[in-house]
């Protein structure tokens, strides 16, 4: 499992590039993404593709802003926030690229706030359910 490794002074990690929708940048994690503690994540303004889950805990929080936010792996992904978690996505298309069900798991006291977005998978099914991490 990938270990996100947070740099010393920095509580906010932000991939952030300015202009038009075509000149946005393209920025990739491979592996799963593991946010935690009381790490703020902003993603914005980009092309993102994530290879593996993305996984919230703690008290974290996920901002997906002005993205296409593409998730894909050889083996199922999905999103999972936990605890007092926050994923807020904001005119965003979450493109997940997978022929499996997706699943999308909020648990605890977690929060999802989907605004002006779009969610796609390639089989066209999402499961939002119980918490079971990968």
């Amino acid at each position: 499992m990938f270990i996100l490794l947070i740099m010393a002074l920095f509580s906010v990690l932000i991939f952030k590039s300015s202009g038009t929708f075509s000149s946005f940048s393209n920025d990739a994690h491979k592996g799963d993404l593991i946010v935690d503690g009381n790490t703020t994540l902003l993603i914005e303004n980009t092309i993102y593709n994530l290879i593996g889950n993305l996984i919230i805990r703690d008290n974290a929080a996920v901002i997906i802003k002005n993205c296409f936010f593409n998730q894909s792996s050889s083996y199922t992904v999905g999103i999972f926030v936990e605890d007092m978690a926050k994923l807020v996505v904001i005119n965003t298309t979450l493109f997940i690229s997978q022929n499996d069900i997706t699943k999308i798991s909020i648990s605890d006291s977690a929060l999802l706030n989907i605004t002006d977005s779009i969610l796609i998978n390639n089989d066209e099914s999402f499961y939002f359910g119980p918490l079971v991490t990968p």
